[in-house]
């Protein structure tokens, strides 16, 4: 896309520019960011170890929780224009990006999944600043799209 991407040199060139290898690669990287904060905020919240830890270790938890969420949040902000690119050239990244995001599939209704109502999902949930329209899809051509490859 039109958005810059400052390489380890620092000089920056728009992503659209990037070589398939880099653009893959960067997206990789993303993924591995996505997908490491994301088993640092499962393993806190959802097993045995994570509660003995928070127990033992509030502060440094509660440190490692933040830090997880903003790197959560930051690498989720910054793969967009990435994968964006990635689609438009037809690149096949399904798999880090399935990987990194642990899901394959729609999520359920958010009335079956009480766990998401935690603060920082509540108030995306809650931002009414935006009008949005429910999508019709009869007015769209599908008849090439194969969705064999997912599994819920």
């Amino acid at each position: 896309m039109f958005e810059l991407h400052t390489m380890k040199t620092g000089d920056a060139i728009l992503i659209c520019q990037m070589e398939n290898s880099h653009l893959i690669n960067q997206i990789k990287l993303l993924c591995r960011k996505i997908r490491q904060a994301r088993l640092v905020l499962e393993s806190a919240n959802l097993n045995e170890h994570g509660a003995v830890f928070k127990a033992l270790n509030p502060s440094v938890s509660n440190k490692l929780q933040e830090q997880a969420t903003e790197q959560l949040r930051y690498a989720s902000n910054a793969i967009q224009p990435y994968v964006m690119e990635a689609v438009l050239r037809n690149l096949n990244i399904h798999q880090f990006v399935g990987e990194a995001f642990n899901r394959n599939c729609q999520i359920p209704t958010l009335n079956n999944l009480p766990a998401l109502f935690h603060e920082s999902v509540s108030n995306v949930l809650n931002d009414d600043n935006e009008n949005y329209s429910d999508y019709d899809d009869d007015d769209d051509d599908d008849s090439n799209y194969n969705d064999s490859h997912l599994y819920c």
